[in-house]
């Protein structure tokens, strides 16, 4: 199953999302109860633009695994984000952040959702938590949306929006 979690992860990057899909469903078959399995297949949905089939498989992981949810919180509210509900995605990249303070992936969701809220401030104290996690480096707006291989273009936009909002520099490098 790990074989295919992987090839599923590397589809999701390349924006094939049907492949990538197909990758995460065989690992499942293969390993129904791998918590990591039901991560894979929760960021894809996510970012295949179809977040609300997202959630049950992060839920299903933390039954599977709940000595560490923070993953699985912070692709709920992902999906939470991409439904635009940035209370409920915010309120839950606190809660990852609060089981792993060292999960920054969560901050970034939550740096987003507290910049669409209007809460600025809070969204750029997040966006520190965001940094830490890049060593030295700060990453600018189109290195961090690497990460985010979004298919539905308005989930990208609302993401990028809520990192501008928040401070992420955006020029290109040079």
């Amino acid at each position: 199953s790990i074989a295919h979690r992987f090839a599923a992860e590397m589809f999701v990057q390349k924006h094939k999302f049907d492949k990538a899909i197909s990758e995460a469903q065989l690992a499942l078959t293969l390993d129904p109860n791998n918590a990591e399995n039901h991560i894979t297949m929760a960021r894809i949905l996510t970012y295949a633009g179809r977040p609300e089939e997202a959630i049950p498989y992060a839920k299903r992981s933390m039954l599977l695994n709940p000595r560490d949810k923070s993953v699985a919180l912070e692709r709920i509210a992902s999906a939470h984000f991409c439904m635009g509900q940035f209370e409920e995605a915010a309120k839950l990249c606190n809660e990852a952040l609060e089981l792993n303070p060292d999960f920054h992936p969560g901050a970034a969701v939550l740096a987003a959702s507290y910049a669409h809220l209007g809460r600025i401030e809070e969204a750029r104290a997040a966006l520190e938590i965001y940094y830490k996690g890049w060593g030295k480096a700060q990453p600018r707006l189109e290195m961090a949306m690497y990460f985010f291989p979004f298919k539905n273009p308005e989930h990208a936009e609302s993401l990028a929006d809520g990192f501008l909002k928040a401070g992420m520099p955006w020029k290109p490098y040079g």
